[in-house]
């Protein structure tokens, strides 16, 4: 399962699902911007999870704005493309 988080210091993180991650986020009125992705290099269990794993890390490259829907935050990319939606952690 892909995850993020965005500290106030604007540091942004969480798993790809196989690897951690990491970026800067930047964040404006409905947009958001990701620099180039870091992450570990473990390989993933099954390919299901590689594709996956790339899919979400593409995913965070091509963000340029976010939509608020109830409580869960969706990517966009710049034509508004949903790219992704996410759910806060229920732990």
């Amino acid at each position: 399962q892909s995850s993020l988080s965005i500290a106030a210091d604007m540091r942004a993180g969480g798993r790809g699902g196989c690897n951690s991650w990491f970026a800067q986020a930047e964040l404006g009125e409905g947009t958001l911007v990701f620099s180039a992705v870091a992450a570990t290099r473990m390989a993933c269990l099954s390919e299901a999870a590689t594709a996956q794993e790339t899919a979400w890390f593409a995913a965070l490259a091509a963000t340029r704005l976010y939509r608020l829907d109830g409580d869960r935050l969706v990517l966009l990319n710049e034509t508004r493309t949903e790219l992704a939606t996410l759910s806060p952690s229920r732990f």
